[in-house]
């Protein structure tokens, strides 16, 4: 998530991180915007509620002529501290859907574009040769018969799996 003192601070880096990504710069004036909108609604709730405990505290020392109007009084700002309580949150709500909206910023020095723009810095160790074709762990799986993917995205969706036989056995195993 973006930092909101960065969106405030120093919105360029975050324009440029989008540039750099080839995301929307849109984005970054659209959080900036839900931001400013937020800390008005939260400064003006924030003011209303200050007033209506002060109002509370007068009612205590008042005389029983005075608390009646004092009692309306805090009655009537509680409605707007109610308002205005639910115009911040409100805008909190967007604030949120905007900010996570935006990409992390990328460090300096990273390139420009997406997965076909990488590039190669190094390569550590050497890659090992093998004598047959290596096969990835649902591969195994199936050859072994120890996971059954199938049953278990059939059961509770997506990216689930159930441990089978020897596989289960093999978890359990203390």
């Amino acid at each position: 998530m973006i930092d909101a003192n960065l969106l405030r601070d120093n919105p360029e880096v975050i324009k440029a991180s989008q540039r750099a990504r080839g995301a929307s710069v849109a984005l970054v004036d659209d959080a900036a915007n839900a931001d400013a909108v937020w800390r008005k609604a939260q400064a003006e709730f924030e003011t209303l509620r200050a007033d209506q405990n002060a109002k509370a505290k007068l009612v205590a020392g008042a005389s029983k002529e005075d608390r009646a109007a004092l009692i309306a009084e805090g009655q009537v700002l509680a409605a707007g501290v109610k308002v205005a309580e639910q115009k911040a949150n409100e805008a909190q709500v967007v604030l949120d859907a905007a900010i996570w909206k935006i990409e992390n910023v990328v460090l300096d020095g990273v390139p420009s574009g997406g997965e076909d723009d990488f590039v190669v810095l190094r390569e550590e160790g050497t890659k090992p040769v093998f004598s047959f074709e290596p096969r990835d762990h649902v591969a195994l799986g199936d050859l072994l018969d120890v996971i059954d993917i199938e049953r278990g995205a059939k059961i509770s969706g997506s990216r689930f799996y159930f441990l089978k036989g020897w596989g289960a056995r093999l978890e359990l195993a203390q």
